[in-house]
């Protein structure tokens, strides 16, 4: 965790009120400071939450701070969080535990209109359902994550979604419906493919 962390950049000093006569911030330029203290007052929160063994709370720190970093359009940051999301995620052993932080994971995504993010958690989660052998569960949460994907247009993560659920399929034996699935992960991908030659890239919510 620490490890990760370390590439975050703490915000700049809040600055002094300017001198009489100065040009004042921008509205924008104050919300884009307050972002910026928000999301790493956030992240650190995390980490102490992480060291209390506090999971679900730690990845509600976490997750706000990865909102705040994506609203700031700092990609880099964003995708740092997000990764240390998804290992807090597979860290919980216990099952209670575990599907509470899912479901906060994704309810604090859907609230802050990142419907992307909100599909992958959910893929995670069937994934996990699996690995409890809740294989009922984690159909439930596949179709989900595949239907949120179709719903925003999220190629990418619609190829992602698929191949997942034809793995789960495929290990418990059910070839031809591991196939239907794999076929249809080929084409979102051809898609995906044309998209890029394009020059288009996907228009994803913010």
């Amino acid at each position: 965790m620490a490890s990760l962390t370390r590439h975050f950049k703490p915000p700049a000093k809040k600055k002094a009120a300017p001198k009489k006569g100065a040009s004042k911030p921008s509205a924008k330029d104050r919300q884009k400071e307050r972002d910026e203290r928000e999301a790493y007052e956030m992240l650190l929160e995390g980490v102490k939450l992480c060291q209390a063994h506090n999971w679900e709370d730690a990845v509600s720190a976490f997750q706000s701070s990865f909102i705040s970093y994506r609203r700031i359009d700092d990609r880099k940051s964003a995708s740092l969080c997000q990764k240390i999301i998804t290992l807090v995620l597979q860290h919980i052993r216990d099952p209670k535990e575990a599907r509470a932080a899912y479901a906060q994971a994704r309810r604090l995504l859907k609230v802050a209109g990142m419907l992307d993010e909100e599909a992958r958690v959910t893929m995670f989660s069937a994934e996990y359902e699996a690995s409890q052998m809740n294989f009922a569960e984690a159909y439930r949460q596949f179709r989900a994550a595949v239907s949120r994907c179709r719903e925003i247009g999220y190629t990418k993560g619609l190829v992602e979604a698929l191949t997942r659920y034809a793995e789960l399929e495929d290990s418990r034996g059910k070839a031809a419906e591991a196939k239907k699935l794999l076929a249809e992960a080929a084409e979102a991908a051809a898609i995906l493919r044309s998209k890029q030659q394009a020059g288009g890239p996907e228009k994803i919510p913010a």
